[in-house]
């Protein structure tokens, strides 16, 4: 039964995983998953938030905003230090390969500037 629960936890992950989700509903899963992760440690969906975002976590670095936000969440820091520690580490990586590739300039060549972002900053203005 454990597995069975956990698949369905990962179900939303996977669909932002997989790019099965775009524009205004990737914006409303993300806002879901980060909702969840702010709940108390204990609860259903917290563990929902959780297991979505391990999920997803190879597309992180696409929404650096969104990563900002998540760690944020300071209980996360203690319950699952090893997702912060992966998401810290993709943001420096993404703000060193910006400064080396971009040399500072505007990242409008970025192949994710594309609608996604528009989405999760209306995500992001409603916190």
């Amino acid at each position: 039964m454990s597995v069975i629960k956990d698949d369905r936890l990962g179900r939303l992950g996977s669909l932002i995983k997989h790019q099965l989700v775009t524009h205004l509903t990737l914006g409303i899963a993300l806002r879901g998953v980060l909702d969840a992760l702010r709940k108390p440690t204990d609860s259903k969906i917290f563990t929902f938030g959780t297991k979505a975002l391990e999920q997803f976590l190879d597309r992180l670095i696409e929404w650096p905003q969104y990563c900002y936000h998540i760690l944020q969440i300071s209980h996360l820091r203690g319950t699952h230090p090893e997702l912060v520690a992966f998401i810290e580490r993709a943001l420096a990586r993404t703000s060193s390969s910006h400064s080396e590739s971009n040399g500072g300039n505007n990242s409008s060549t970025d192949p994710h500037s594309g609608s996604a972002p528009a989405t999760l900053e209306n995500v992001e203005v409603q916190n």
